[in-house]
């Protein structure tokens, strides 16, 4: 049964374009705005805006993007333990220890 909803969500997120999400959102917002008057109006916009967000990271996945915030570039890179005890013992001037835990 998986298959199928990944079939279903693949069609959905990957084949439909851009426009015709528009138009099926204006005509949501439309019905909920007639249905259930500015409440709706604002719950189905966050809705739409919601399913928007999802898309786009689900269409943007697996590319190799970079964070949304840049790390910067003097932040060390800590590989293990190790090195983290000395860049410790670099940015304090003092002796410390890794003390594994159990």
């Amino acid at each position: 049964m998986d298959w199928l909803l990944d079939a279903a969500r693949n069609i959905l997120l990957g084949w439909v374009p851009l426009w015709v999400w528009i138009i099926v959102a204006g005509l949501v917002a439309g019905w909920a705005w007639r249905v259930f008057g500015p409440q709706g109006l604002v719950g189905a916009v966050v809705a739409i805006l919601s399913l928007g967000a999802y898309r786009q990271g689900w269409r943007d996945r697996g590319e190799g993007r970079g964070p949304i915030v840049p790390v910067p570039p003097d932040l060390p890179t800590i590989a293990s333990p190790a090195d983290a005890v000395a860049e410790a013992e670099r940015q304090t001037g003092q002796r410390h220890t890794y003390v594994k835990r159990p």
